[in-house]
């Protein structure tokens, strides 16, 4: 018998992103501590063949993390959840360039690290 809640849960999973070669990314993230948190530089490399024409770099703070400020981006933050859009300035990284979005942040947890980063929705690997 096949039941409702099955036929759900198989419609709601998304199958895993295939990403064509052109868009690719890796992302830096460098955390310096200080007696009041944190400040984050994170650069972002376009390794893929496409020019990335606007970015939107998305990760998740660790628990105990929050976003105090942030510059080379238009930051924006739901608890933990950070989103940083480019600028004018900024927006277009050609194959092999970079962007540099930074932000300093407080919290009970300033040693720990985000986990994973998203370029335009792309996962990026890590350097």
């Amino acid at each position: 018998m096949f039941h409702a809640a099955v036929a759900a849960a198989l419609v709601l999973t998304p199958a895993p992103a295939v990403v064509p070669a052109e868009y690719a990314c890796q992302v830096e993230y460098e955390m310096f501590r200080n007696s009041g948190g944190f400040q984050s530089n994170i650069t972002i490399t376009n390794t893929g063949e496409a020019t990335i024409k606007t970015w939107t770099l998305y990760f998740t703070l660790p628990a105990g993390q929050r976003l105090v400020e942030g510059w080379n981006a238009d930051w924006t933050a739901e608890n933990q959840a950070l989103t940083a859009v480019s600028l004018d300035y900024n927006s277009e990284v050609v194959k092999g360039a970079q962007a540099f979005p930074q932000f300093r942040g407080t919290g009970t947890d300033s040693t720990t690290e985000p986990a994973e980063f998203f370029i335009n929705g792309v996962r990026c690997s890590l350097r």
